[in-house]
């Protein structure tokens, strides 16, 4: 009996003469064959490796220990992607590994290809004779008619017009499509939660999915090149590793970013399959994760609300419109990986299907390809599940004093004491010289500690902080200039008059209320709108508590929600963290966890008339995306970020044309002939960061004239040069003022002039 016809389990019947196994060999033969040869389908060759090499791989470990039937369409499809990129990550971390031992690039399609060809047969061997389940995914579709299942994938058509509009923006065009897109999503949602009646789970991880993705790349597409802030240092790290054919730890010493996986092994491993360039690698496939994350976010809330499965989608709708997820998630590659895997750890600690022992594997392995993703998302897990450790015997202890009945154990959120203290060995592993070195974790937090009596002076914390909780509150001024020049100046630098550096008032572009029908506009999407929203996400939370705590729940709601505000809370009020830790980010990977106390905000307020839930909660989101996104703005101020316009604050600290890039590549070349120091302004930084080789000790972030020593370049970019104003970053905070133009006029020689980015020396 040949191979193919002998498996114990599996889909074969006695009358056909391919089983799966069959048919899935063939898709990697073809697979192969179109890498081979070359052959470009319009992007379906890359499809069809990240459906191989992700959900499919994954699907196929999970089938070989566990049966499937146990788990709906949306775990399965979390787990299996999980996985999936857990073993490609390891897969690609051991063959890199054998490179350094070799000395050889290893990180190449023709090393990288051939090995994961023999493991996927592997795994189909394994497959085959030992698979739990005859089936290698769940059912998606419901048993319905043709129309309702056309309905239910309506929503993948929206990526596609997210990338048309960011095309047209892009070529000069007007912003109409970008517009549709906004208005097309909230119209969907609005006709999907009012006017239709019956609901399938397959169309809400449809929907999520789709509009995930589009309000990713509706971002992520804007520019022919790299758009945002760290994402230019993570492509620095990944083209680096891609044009090496090979990770070298130790290349970019003292970088955070070279450490994490999620942005040079985890990438250069699933590229070597693909026949796309490094920056639409990152601008496109790396962002399908973005859409992936929501439905991690639906099944966490999912365990929660059980069979009210519309609370779950709005609960996770609320964490895909605030302006983190769509105009910054994009531009943090590593933090959109480690974030899949910090809610798949959740996701499985409040599994109602898995078992204990899966738990524990699952658990575990998520949580090892947490922490290589990267590093502060570790320490917040860690932190997170240290405190709901800790929280939970308190919590019961008040649970059963006030219930006067024993506990039964909580099986619902099984993380052990072991697993937590493994993960954290592995992170100090990990980043150790991360976490000892200066300016580490370790650092910061000591400092943090000795420098307590500072907590209410502005300069401790982030500006995020002090605009929120008006801590202080600083303004720069002509004064700032001249302290700025005293304490940054260079030996061999220029000696200005601060005065003729005038600070510029940091509005570009921004919304700006001529009158009052606008400030009430204003006031009412900026201030009172996320007001109100928090104001139920804090009921919701204080609900969460209360429902764990004296109805016959899991303790587990209570200690997340106490865990999850103490963590923030210690972040922005301890003196020097918060300059170091985005809190913005901090509040969305909590989102994650804790996107339930929003609908719970809203039963409590409308007294558990869940029909009204669901009308408010749409509503809200509805409005709430359209202030996110920035149309309200663009409609009643005329201005709007990236997204929607080329114009706006985004825009103009992070567009790179196709003449910067040119720029760039003549400095480079320039430049190894003729090292020298070059300056650059806060946000061009982030620009010959990816697009060129220099290492930052040759870069100084200012173009203020004491800055600069005669024999520097300076490079000017299109902001700088039409917009005439440079940015710098001095006490907590970004400081805007007049460009140098007629110093550098005077003092340095023109050697590069293409009419929008110019180069002196």
């Amino acid at each position: 009996m040949s191979f193919l016809n002998k498996g114990r389990l599996g889909l074969q019947q006695k009358n056909r003469p391919f089983d799966l196994t069959s048919i899935l060999l063939a898709i990697l033969a073809i697979a192969n064959l179109l890498t081979i040869y070359n052959v470009r389908l319009f992007g379906i060759v890359e499809v069809l490796w990240l459906l191989i090499l992700v959900p499919i791989t994954g699907s196929i470990i999970i089938n070989i220990f566990l049966d499937l039937k146990k788990f709906n369409f949306g775990e399965w499809l979390i787990y299996s992607v999980g996985l999936g990129l857990a073993s490609d990550m390891a897969l690609g971390l051991i063959i890199n590994t054998a490179g350094l031992l070799l000395h050889q690039k290893t990180l190449v399609p023709q090393v990288i290809i051939p090995t994961f060809d023999v493991i996927f047969v592997a795994l189909l061997i394994a497959r085959h004779l030992y698979a739990k389940s005859s089936h290698l995914l769940p059912s998606f579709f419901p048993d319905v008619s043709n129309h309702i299942k056309v309905r239910i994938l309506l929503p993948l058509i929206f990526p596609f017009i997210s990338v048309l509009g960011a095309i047209r923006l892009n070529n000069g065009g007007t912003n109409n499509i970008a517009l549709s897109l906004i208005f097309l999503v909230c119209a969907y949602l609005i006709w999907l939660m009012i006017f239709v009646k019956q609901h399938y789970e397959a169309e809400y991880l449809s929907s999520l999915f789709g509009i995930g993705i589009a309000l990713g790349l509706s971002y992520a597409m804007r520019s022919n090149h790299i758009i945002g802030s760290d994402i230019n240092g993570e492509f620095q790290v990944f083209s680096t590793t891609v044009k090496n054919g090979i990770w070298l730890p130790h290349l970019f010493p003292g970088s955070s970013y070279n450490a994490c996986l999620s942005i040079t092994v985890l990438p250069a491993f699933l590229h070597a399959f693909m026949r796309i360039s490094t920056e639409y690698f990152f601008k496109i496939i790396m962002q399908v994760l973005l859409g992936i994350i929501p439905l991690v976010v639906y099944v966490i809330a999912l365990n929660r609300f059980g069979t009210r499965k519309y609370l779950a989608y709005i609960s996770t709708l609320f964490f895909m419109v605030q302006v983190q997820f769509i105009l910054e998630f994009p531009a943090l590659i590593r933090q959109q990986v480690a974030t899949l895997f910090f809610g798949l750890i959740f996701a499985v600690a409040t599994s109602k299907h898995a078992s204990l022992l899966t738990k524990k594997i699952l658990i575990l392995l998520f949580g090892l390809a947490m922490i290589p993703s990267h590093y502060s998302t570790a320490y917040v897990c860690i932190g997170l599940l240290l405190l709901v450790s800790l929280l939970r015997y308190p919590l019961n202890k008040i649970k059963n004093i006030k219930h006067k009945e024993i506990v039964q154990k909580d099986t619902m959120w099984l993380i052990s004491l072991p697993v937590i203290i493994m993960l954290t060995l592995t992170t100090f592993l990990w980043y150790g010289e991360t976490l000892q070195a200066s300016g580490g974790l370790l650092q910061k937090i000591s400092k943090s500690v000795t420098s307590f009596s500072s907590i209410f002076n502005a300069d401790s914390h982030s500006q995020f902080v002090v605009n929120a909780f008006g801590v202080g509150g600083t303004t720069y001024n002509s004064q700032t200039l001249a302290r700025m020049s005293a304490k940054n100046s260079v030996q061999g630098g220029y000696n200005p008059s601060p005065t003729e550096y005038q600070p510029v008032p940091y509005s570009i572009d921004t919304a700006s209320p001529h009158n009052t029908s606008e400030q009430l506009i204003y006031s009412g999407e900026h201030k009172f709108l996320p007001l109100a929203v928090n104001v139920l996400l804090i009921i919701g939370l204080a609900y969460m508590v209360f429902r764990s705590l004296f109805k016959s729940d899991e303790i587990h709601d209570a200690a997340l929600a106490f865990a999850s505000g103490l963590l923030f809370i210690l972040l922005a009020v301890l003196p020097s963290i918060s300059e170091d830790y985005n809190l913005e980010r901090l509040y969305q990977q909590l989102l994650v966890l804790i996107a339930p106390a929003f609908v719970y905000g809203m039963i409590v307020l409308l007294r558990f008339k869940f029909a009204y839930v669901r009308l408010l909660g749409i509503l809200i989101l509805v409005v709430y995306l359209l202030y996110s996104t920035g149309l309200i703005d663009q409609a009643v101020f005329g201005v709007s970020n990236v997204n929607l316009t080329n114009g706006g604050t985004n825009y103009v600290h992070f567009y790179t044309t196709d003449g910067a890039t040119d720029s760039l590549s003549w400095l480079q070349s320039t430049y190894n002939h003729n090292p020298a120091p070059v300056n650059v302004d806060y946000y061009s930084f982030f620009a010959v960061e990816s697009h060129t080789s220099l290492q930052n000790n040759a870069l100084v972030k200012s173009l203020f004239p004491s800055e600069i020593t005669p024999n520097s370049y300076v490079y000017s970019s299109e902001t700088n040069v039409h917009g005439g104003f440079a940015f710098d970053y001095y006490e907590n905070q970004v400081v805007t003022y007049n460009f140098p133009q007629s110093f550098l006029d005077k003092q340095k020689n023109l050697v590069f002039n293409d009419q929008d980015n110019v180069i002196y020396k």
